[in-house]
């Protein structure tokens, strides 16, 4: 089971476990940290409640279980738990009822002084139902708001001092009530989570704040689910992909370079020489001149750039002139750069005080003096949330970018996944900031690259599902590669030119020492059809991610399993299918022309188990 385990999740630490709760028509998922799913007559109302503990930094604090009993006949669940430092300690009551009826009681108990950024309930709104939908907004002060859940993603919280909410997922309604703390809604879409979070206690607040020791910390939850049951649906299920011929070229795909993930020798090396580079320089540093050429060591490739420069305006400008007489040395120069005062690698609130050096703006500038003739970028280094609080002059850049990560808030699996469901929405919010410019995405990754809300990045030395972690497991295996194919499907209709999948080596690479990662293959999968035409994919089955493309030649596509469970779907001719899986896996590790190598099968059908991809060459 170890090694099925690394080769579909990249570590051996057990998925989170899940245990049903049901009375009557309502349901809810029990996890370890977490209830999840919580329905009324199958209709997901809340996608979650949880209660994390985060520390300065905003990661979240390790819990584990001390004691726990749950009663599915009575409709309860105990849980009795404390952080892995024995800082604190807490419990939890649920009780539910075939009515509809759900009341959660959470203790926190500090056992010694404690500095924390947050310390109690989460409450996740699904979206794809949600969006631009009425909620109704019960104030502490007795007052009744009105208002829509964003349908565009808002950079500040759209609702706060919030005492109870309730909206409805037709035919089902839902109201939520909080007790023992302030509590505020933000657009957790910002982030790549596919919810709407109603948490405490609002950031308006000073943080980190102290929760003394032998203090206790009571709230409480009550929910009330009502509505009748929905209309049935057809149980038929169409496994049918359809193409659709579009406008839309597929995103090039970019390798993104820092000290240290370069990869200069071996067949791999070789094979990814020709790949355009996006390579991040910080010229706070005075190995920066070193740091490209190493970068651009052994390879062909076309290449951009992003520079961190120093937040006063005089040496920011220095700065740049210094690269930029590196970079006529070198004799190859960039095609496109952007450049960011360091200070706006950090988050900030949309109300709260920001930078007083060198702008966004002024960088832009000085790069567009600095570089004339190319194409000089606006935007952040970090994610859409710094560029959505930040919104750059349309008229000042030649291009917009950003990041991703979907492990700022939860790192379990279905976290993960569900981030898939955000990105589309994350794409079009950033494409209504500059409608007519050009979009080319920065490092889209599960890890967190750099983390604009704390000093570092989380340590994760035992390689396990970590929020905030850099180097996150499921980047080298099956799951990781299921992920990012179904976030290049995800940029379908944003019009996306270009988007950084990995980096050569290092914890984003598409190369472990001498292991090619699975997603090493879907990249080379990418660069060969990013060329042709996208086609837009039309399949009813949503674990099941499908990028396409008509080439000259032909119809070539990639497909994956972001589910559990095998799915099934067929194509719209027979195909020459080679399939990436636990099985075909070790011969993949170590071939990088695996996908001209290896065995392929005629069908009209492709079967993925968990997790799998499949690479298909349609017939005429």
């Amino acid at each position: 089971m170890t090694g099925l385990e690394r080769a579909l999740y990249g570590t051996t630490e057990p998925a989170a476990a899940a245990r049903a709760l049901t009375a009557g028509p309502l349901s809810l998922s029990i996890e370890a940290n977490m209830l999840r799913s919580l329905c009324w007559h199958g209709t997901e109302l809340v996608r979650a409640i949880s209660y994390p503990i985060r520390d300065v930094d905003w990661g979240t604090m390790l819990i584990s279980t001390t004691a726990e009993a749950l009663d599915p006949g009575a409709g309860t669940y105990f849980r009795r738990f404390e952080t892995t430092d024995g800082a604190l300690s807490g419990t939890l009551d649920l009780t539910v009822t075939a009515t509809g009826r759900i009341e959660i009681d959470l203790t926190l108990s500090p056992q010694r002084d404690l500095q924390v950024n947050r310390a109690g309930f989460t409450i996740l709104h699904p979206i794809s139902d949600l969006a631009g939908a009425p909620i109704e907004i019960s104030h502490a002060d007795g007052s009744i708001e009105r208002a829509r859940f964003p349908e565009v993603i808002s950079p500040d919280q759209p609702a706060r001092e919030i005492k109870a909410l309730a909206y409805a997922i037709a035919p089902a309604r839902v109201e939520i009530e909080m007790e023992g703390e302030v509590f505020e809604m933000e657009d957790q879409r910002n982030w790549s989570d596919a919810s709407y979070k109603t948490y405490c206690r609002p950031l308006a607040l000073p943080f980190p704040y102290r929760l003394a020791a032998g203090a206790e910390i009571r709230q409480h939850v009550s929910i009330r689910f009502s509505g009748p049951a929905p209309a049935a649906a057809s149980l038929a299920h169409d496994p049918r992909l359809l193409l659709e011929k579009t406008a839309e070229q597929l995103p090039e795909p970019s390798l993104a370079v820092e000290p240290g993930w370069s990869l200069h020798s071996g067949p791999a090396a070789a094979a990814l020489a020709s790949s355009r580079r996006l390579i991040r320089l910080d010229l706070r540093t005075s190995t920066a001149a070193t740091d490209l050429l190493d970068a651009l060591a052994n390879t062909t490739a076309a290449y951009d750039i992003e520079l961190v420069t120093a937040d006063d305006a005089p040496t920011l400008k220095a700065q740049l002139s210094a690269i930029a007489a590196e970079i006529v040395q070198i004799g190859r120069s960039p095609e496109h750069v952007i450049a960011l005062p360091a200070a706006y690698l950090a988050s900030y609130q949309p109300e709260g005080t920001w930078p007083k050096g060198a702008s966004p703006a002024d960088a832009r500038s000085a790069a567009r003096a600095t570089f004339p003739g190319l194409a000089i970028g606006g935007g952040m280094l970090t994610n859409f949330t710094e560029l959505n609080r930040h919104r750059p002059d349309p008229k000042t850049l030649d291009y917009m970018s950003h990041g991703t990560t979907a492990i700022v808030h939860a790192a379990d699996d279905v976290s993960v996944s569900e981030t898939i469901e955000a990105l589309p929405q994350i794409f079009r919010s950033a494409r209504a900031l500059a409608p007519e410019k050009p979009y080319r995405l920065g490092l889209v990754s599960i890890g967190m690259r750099s983390n604009p809300y704390g000093a570092s990045t989380a340590p994760n030395p035992e390689r396990m599902r970590k929020a905030m972690a850099m180097d996150d497991p499921r980047h080298g295996a099956l799951f990781g590669a299921a992920w990012l194919l179904a976030a290049i499907a995800a940029t379908e209709g944003a019009g996306v030119e270009a988007m950084a999948l990995g980096a050569p080596a290092g914890p984003f690479g598409l190369v472990e020492a001498d292991r090619l990662r699975p997603v090493f293959h879907l990249f080379r999968a990418l660069q060969t059809m990013s060329p042709g035409r996208r086609l837009r994919p039309r399949l009813a089955d949503r674990a099941i991610h499908v990028v396409a493309a008509a080439l000259a030649g032909g119809t070539v596509l990639a497909a994956a399993n972001l589910g559990t469970a095998p799915r099934a779907f067929t194509l719209p001719a027979r195909a020459r299918v080679r399939r990436l899986d636990t099985e075909t896996l070790a011969a993949a590790e170590t071939d990088p022309d695996w996908l001209t190598h290896a065995p392929a099968y005629q069908a009209s059908a492709i079967d993925l188990p968990p997790f799998a991809l499949a690479f298909a060459e349609l017939d005429a």
